[in-house]
């Protein structure tokens, strides 16, 4: 049974979930699946009634052609969507690299710098992160040694850093799993890829 009188915080990767919802096998179908973030906030708030709920992506300030552009007015639209829902959009800079017409950016340093807040001002007891980038294993560790609770959200165990999955099996706790997104998909599942739901909302 999960107690939902812990304080928990819910700190979302964007670029990491865009990028394994859109994996695809070489025949070129989806291995896992688009969310819809209103099903996955009332999953939440059902199970963890999270007290933050934050939210990092980029933001291309300046997009560099009509196709850059329309990804910029639907992802601006995405995260208005967000925000009435009660979610808290945190925004980083987006850099462009023309050489191979994309943009990168990280939001790691940010979310651990939340994580951390987090704990120096004791305002969560359990962190729940969607992400599975190796960077958090010193914040994943952290939490487990003060005793906290920390849940790793991906959609498959392999999409999970090796090294967090071997310090997971390493510590034998139940303070510190992962939840996997696969396990719910008739729940969380959008029926139209994102890139379709924006294009047709602008």
């Amino acid at each position: 049974m999960v107690s939902k009188n812990l304080k928990t915080g819910v700190f979302v990767d964007a670029s990491n979930v865009f990028k394994n919802s859109n994996k695809r096998d070489l025949n070129g179908n989806l291995v896992n699946y688009h969310l819809k973030w209103s099903k996955v906030k009332e999953w939440l708030d059902e199970v963890y009634s999270p007290i933050i709920f934050r939210y990092f992506c980029y933001e291309d300030d300046n997009p560099s052609n009509a196709e850059f552009l329309i990804k910029y007015k639907g992802e601006k639209r995405h995260q208005r969507d967000l925000e009435k829902m009660g979610i808290e959009v945190i925004r980083g800079s987006l850099a462009h690299i023309p050489a191979e017409n994309r943009t990168q950016g990280n939001m790691d340093d940010a979310i651990i710098a939340n994580l951390e807040d987090c704990l120096n001002k004791n305002e969560i007891d359990r962190a729940i992160i969607f992400s599975g980038d190796e960077d958090f294993l010193p914040i994943i560790k952290k939490y487990v040694e003060i005793k906290k609770i920390i849940r790793v959200v991906s959609f498959e165990k392999k999409e999970i850093n090796g090294i967090i999955r071997k310090f997971m099996a390493e510590v034998k706790t139940r303070r510190c799993r992962y939840i996997l997104l696969n396990n719910f998909r008739s729940q969380l599942e959008e029926p139209y890829p994102l890139d379709k739901v924006i294009r047709k909302k602008i």
